[in-house]
């Protein structure tokens, strides 16, 4: 049994060393992707371009903060945060999305948004919030 016990621990860790490592870009991206998603399918109205100008004000922010790193009980908070990460997004309620994107990129900026003036993670969790509430706002979601 403490033969098996040895092979089960000696695979995992072999594999967790041999994985490569994360990169929080990589997770921005895909909430970028997503975004772009759901910009795509506004309608030519004034208010679309603000709405993506802005989204990308914040993204931006949040990407310029990121170091690579995780910071999250720097900021703050204690422990792993799992359960706020979004890995599902939706492919036809775009409201759901719109409000999916701004759970994701809250949770990237508690997790990664380590460097800048101030409590960025805090700043880019405004500005998302201000965001959702704005389409959902103009798409009477």
């Amino acid at each position: 049994m403490k033969l098996f016990s040895l092979i089960v621990a000696s695979a995992y860790s072999y594999e967790y060393t041999t994985a490569e490592p994360f990169d929080p870009n990589d997770r921005l991206d895909v909430i970028q992707y997503h975004f772009d998603r759901l910009a795509a399918s506004l309608p030519d109205a004034n208010w679309a371009d603000r709405y993506v100008a802005r989204f990308n004000k914040a993204a931006g922010k949040a990407r310029d903060s990121g170091n690579g790193e995780s910071c999250y009980e720097e900021n703050g908070f204690g422990g792993e945060d799992s359960a706020d990460d979004v890995q599902v997004f939706d492919e036809n309620d775009f409201c759901k999305l719109n409000g999916q994107v701004n759970a994701a990129l809250n949770s990237w900026a508690r997790n990664y948004a380590c460097d800048g003036r101030g409590k960025v993670y805090r700043q880019v969790i405004r500005s998302a919030r201000k965001i959702r509430n704005f389409y959902n706002d103009k798409m009477n979601c």
